[in-house]
């Protein structure tokens, strides 16, 4: 599965607001300015009030909204309804009362606010391209990309999906930069050095060893004899032509980005 890469615990923790908020957080990520209260404030009773709060001060948090508000830290809670003027935060347990409310408030925030959902096309291709460039162009490893796509989505107000499919994007994303380096490479070596590879691969007569796993092994001590053999080694792998596969990968690299650019 493309989940694969990431630990339980990031699984886990996908999404969600850490264990424990520091009071830092909570005046960085969960402050209410005028239009905030305002637009809160338009509902009739103090647990609506509060609730819609909490479903704004969530997706800007965790980047999605949560099916239950409660499973919010109780300090955001009493933080959101302080700045709201409700005394008693707990009266938050009747928000749940009537599940369409959480829906009707997270579409709502999603129109004022403007977020837009993981599968808007336009958000999904821009992702995909971005994950792309990085995968192309660095070498770092799934989990890394990973974050970077949660960062990005949470930065441009795409609600994060399920942590399933952004880990299928990432997987499929790399393994598509891994083919098209693939292609770059044995475009770059060409079928001269391409079968010369390959002869290395065969065990030849009266040996136990390929002739690639004794060019590859360096030496072993030091004497005359060694080093002449490290010498023969150095004009075999010199004949083989693999010494320009380096500028010849990077032309060709060159001509695949102006193709896809």
């Amino acid at each position: 599965m493309a989940v694969d890469f990431l630990s339980d615990e990031q699984v886990a923790g996908f999404g969600r607001f850490p264990d424990e908020v520091s009071r830092e957080d909570l005046e960085r990520f969960c402050w209410l300015d005028d239009a905030d209260l305002s637009v809160a404030g338009r509902r009739r009773v103090m647990h609506n009030r509060l609730g819609f709060a909490v479903q704004l001060a969530t997706v800007r948090v965790v980047g999605r909204f949560l099916t239950d508000p409660l499973v919010v830290p109780w300090p955001v809670v009493e933080s959101l309804a302080e700045q709201l003027g409700i005394a008693d935060a707990s009266t938050l347990k009747l928000y749940a009362q009537r599940g369409q409310t959480g829906y009707e408030h997270a579409a709502e925030i999603s129109a004022f606010y403007g977020y837009v959902d993981f599968a808007d096309p336009v958000k999904y291709e821009e992702l995909r391209l971005f994950l792309s460039a990085r995968a192309w162009t660095s070498s770092e490893g799934p989990v890394r990309l990973f974050e970077r796509a949660a960062l990005w989505l949470r930065e441009r107000k795409v609600l994060l999906p399920g942590v399933s499919a952004l880990t299928r994007l990432v997987a499929e994303v790399r393994a598509g930069a891994s083919d098209r380096l693939y292609a770059v490479l044995v475009d770059a070596a060409g079928p001269n050095l391409i079968r010369g590879l390959e002869a290395l691969l065969r065990v030849e007569d009266g040996s136990r060893l390929t002739a690639w796993e004794r060019l590859r092994t360096g030496p072993s001590r030091v004497s005359v004899p060694e080093l002449l053999r490290q010498l023969d080694r150095l004009t075999r792998l010199q004949a083989l032509g693999a010494g320009t596969i380096l500028r010849a990968c990077r032309c060709a690299a060159d001509r695949v980005d102006a193709v896809t650019a």
